[in-house]
């Protein structure tokens, strides 16, 4: 005959796992702000997925406003509203400025402005918040 042990531990255990993956509010709430701060440093070192961003053209340089000669920072509104949001059981990192869409997507329609992905999670990050998100699911 074979005695189990530990099972009202191990029962315990599961029962946390599953409290946590029905809640999973807090743990979203923490990757989205990661995601909103690796956002952020896209900005900083000016650089999508695929590497640096094409440089400005020297009138549109000159034209810039408080931002100097980072791209993407002609005023910072673009910069500023990244936002990081729980919905359902998801962390979401978005913008709600309309010419996102301009930079972030290839425009097939205008050559100008150039895509310059600014919103996507690095791999760096990507692998932080699956651990976080790993230690949240079989904390118990």
């Amino acid at each position: 005959m074979i005695k189990l042990q530990g099972i009202k531990k191990t029962i315990r255990a599961f029962k946390k796992i599953e409290k946590n993956l029905n809640d999973p509010s807090k743990v979203m709430k923490t990757i989205a702000q990661m995601g909103v701060k690796d956002v952020d440093a896209h900005f900083r070192n000016e650089s999508g997925p695929n590497g640096k961003w094409e440089t400005l053209d020297k009138d549109r340089s000159r034209k810039r406003d408080k931002g100097g000669d980072l791209i993407l920072n002609d005023s910072g509104t673009l910069k500023r509203s990244i936002r990081g949001s729980v919905q359902k059981k998801a962390a979401v990192v978005s913008t709600n400025i309309k010419y996102a869409d301009f930079h972030q997507h290839q425009n097939k329609k205008y050559s100008r402005p150039p895509q310059r992905k600014f919103l996507w999670i690095s791999d760096k990050a990507s692998k932080l918040m699956a651990k976080i998100l790993g230690k949240f699911i079989v904390k118990v």
